[in-house]
């Protein structure tokens, strides 16, 4: 039986956790990287050219919405993922648990800009007016993060769990 840390798993099981994993860590590649890092190439392909206004004035705007952080963190998360699936069960998993929760909140930070959207719109858009567009999105962030703040309470109750005697 091969033996993960202080955690024995039959051939099979392992085999499984492994699978398991694979496919969570490949669906988190694709939200959390993937997504966010080809966001206007992706968005490109849906949206018609002529339905589009020049693209010099486009990108910049839509680039604003996009935090150059969040694909570093969805491959840390993509990582994360993958080992929380291999080592359930085992001394590292409360670790991993906290590691990906605080990873998660991390990634819905930037994600939601602080809770406050932000972007101006440049003068050539709006037929020579500059503005300014700020939507208060704090509460959503928040209740998005509830998830990440159990998971690190799970993490630290299971490391409590397994330093006892």
């Amino acid at each position: 039986m091969p033996k993960i840390l202080d955690l024995e798993l039959k051939a099979l099981s392992l085999a499984l956790r492994v699978i398991t994993g694979i496919i969570a860590a490949g669906i988190t590649f694709l939200l959390l990287y993937y997504l966010p890092a080809n966001f206007l190439n992706i968005l490109g392909q849906f949206i018609p050219a002529k339905a589009l206004p020049d693209p010099s004035i486009l990108n910049p705007l839509l680039s604003s919405l996009v935090n150059p952080s969040l694909p570093m963190i969805g491959l840390l998360l993509t990582v994360l993922v993958f080992l929380e699936c291999l080592l359930r069960g085992s001394k590292a998993y409360g670790p991993i648990l906290i590691l990906t929760g605080l990873s998660f909140i991390a990634y819905l930070y930037l994600l939601f800009q602080g809770g406050t959207l932000s972007m101006t719109v440049p003068p050539t858009f709006l037929m020579g007016i500059s503005a300014g567009v700020a939507l208060d999105l704090t509460t959503i962030m928040l209740l998005f993060m509830l998830p990440a703040i159990l998971t690190i309470i799970k993490g630290a109750v299971l490391m409590t769990k397994k330093s006892g005697p």
